[in-house]
């Protein structure tokens, strides 16, 4: 109904100031004072136009379904309309001997009009926007809620992964300030280990306490990194996947490394802490944290195939690689839909609030190119 209003309500504002235009016009006789009175008349015409070629792009051009070219369009072929049957009004001689009967329009009532139509205009909109504002904010509810129904439960401290891998994640980064970021870089990329390569057996020697830390988290069954998720965001930072997956390339690279001199029940653990971390990252209900969590078990997959074929493995050695127990992709793909709902929801309403700003330039700055 809002809407309907503000349809009539603009299109009055403009038919009211292409009015007073024209007859402000044709009371002078000066072009000084005329020309600026036919160029703000078009500014009606201006808007309609801008506002229907931007509905059309975007319903026509970048296929986006709404409604809303019908309703510019409509608006501005009914001013075209109006405007074009007042100025042909105008232009006829006066009733009272004016050169045009546009100079006998009364100012003062048109001005009047003018003023009055464009404050209800000003209050419908501002009764919409507090109603889309309120829409909004009972949107931002459903999307908490939704998200903190599939969020990972909290856990003890003394049981939480979590701690431990942040425990490792601190020497992992001094090591990468320290110099090693390309060469580390390059081993992460080809994970197979060099024995020949003095820097990179320095390397390992130097990450054996992350990685015991990574075993002992990979290993815990619990594990929760702390998140807002009752205020759900596409801005919500999460540094950890990065980590957990350079931590799952170290792990295989000491597999390796490990596999050079026979130490099958310690690439056993490796390979199995790599499978642990993949299960931890199953419980982030993202789709980003879903697709590394694939892409760390891919990598101990790839793991276990290149020890198995390069080893001969007894049982024992067998009996100690865990690769984790089968779990629901139907279930899981159920919770990273409804959180990936949740941030959806979430977006939408932070758009048209002060920090929808701030959203938007980070999709900006975070689009390549």
């Amino acid at each position: 109904m809002n809407y309907a209003l503000m349809w009539l309500e603009a299109l009055a504002c403009g038919w009211l100031l292409i009015a007073l235009m024209l007859s402000v016009a044709a009371r002078s006789r000066s072009w000084f004072l005329k020309v600026p009175c036919y160029f703000v008349m078009g500014f009606p015409f201006y808007f309609g136009v801008a506002l229907t070629i931007l509905a059309g792009v975007l319903k026509y051009g970048l296929y986006q379904e709404h409604a809303w070219f019908g309703y510019t369009l409509s608006w501005t072929v009914l001013l075209v309309a109006g405007a074009a049957a007042l100025v042909w009004v105008g232009r006829k001689p006066g009733a009272t001997g004016e050169a045009r009967a546009a100079a006998g329009w009364p100012l003062v009532k048109l001005a009047l009009g003018l003023v009055l139509s464009a404050t209800l205009l000003g209050m419908t909109f501002a009764s919409q926007d507090e109603a889309m504002k309120a829409r909004m904010a009972a949107l931002r509810g459903e999307a908490g809620a939704l998200a903190l129904s599939v969020a990972p439960p909290r856990v003890a401290d003394g049981d939480n992964a979590a701690l431990v891998y942040q425990q490792a994640f601190e020497p992992m980064q001094r090591a990468k300030m320290r110099g090693w970021c390309q060469k580390r870089n390059k081993w992460f990329q080809e994970l197979i280990f060099d024995p020949s390569d003095a820097d990179e057996q320095l390397f390992m020697q130097e990450q054996q306490g992350v990685l015991e830390l990574l075993r002992k988290a990979a290993a815990m069954p619990d594990c929760y990194f702390e998140h807002d998720y009752g205020r759900p965001s596409l801005m919500m930072p999460l540094p950890e996947l990065a980590s957990l997956r350079d931590a799952a390339r170290l792990l295989r690279l000491d597999a390796d490394r490990l596999q050079m001199e026979g130490k099958l029940g310690a690439v056993a653990k490796d390979l199995s802490a790599i499978f642990g971390i993949a299960r931890h990252l199953r419980r982030e209900p993202t789709m980003i944290a879903s697709l590394v969590a694939m892409m760390v078990e891919q990598m101990g997959v790839e793991g276990v195939e290149r020890q198995l074929s390069a080893a001969d493995w007894g049982s024992e050695d067998l009996a100690s690689l865990a690769l984790g127990k089968e779990e629901s992709f139907v279930q899981e793909l159920r919770l990273v839909l409804r959180g990936e709902e949740a941030l959806v929801l979430s977006a939408y309403a932070q758009f048209i609030e002060p920090e929808g700003r701030e959203l938007w330039g980070w999709l900006v700055g975070s689009a390549p190119g």
